[in-house]
C-alpha cells in the first residue's frame, strides 16, 4: 500500500512538472 501511494505521488508531480513546462513555454511565446 505505501508503494502504491509513493507511485502515485511521484506520477502527479511528474505531471505537475509536465504542465508547469508547457505552461511555461506558452507563456515564453507570448
Amino acid at each position: 500500500m505505501l508503494h502504491f501511494a509513493n507511485e502515485s505521488c511521484l506520477i502527479s508531480n511528474y505531471r505537475a512538472l509536465k504542465i508547469k513546462l508547457i505552461i511555461g513555454i506558452c507563456s515564453d511565446y507570448e
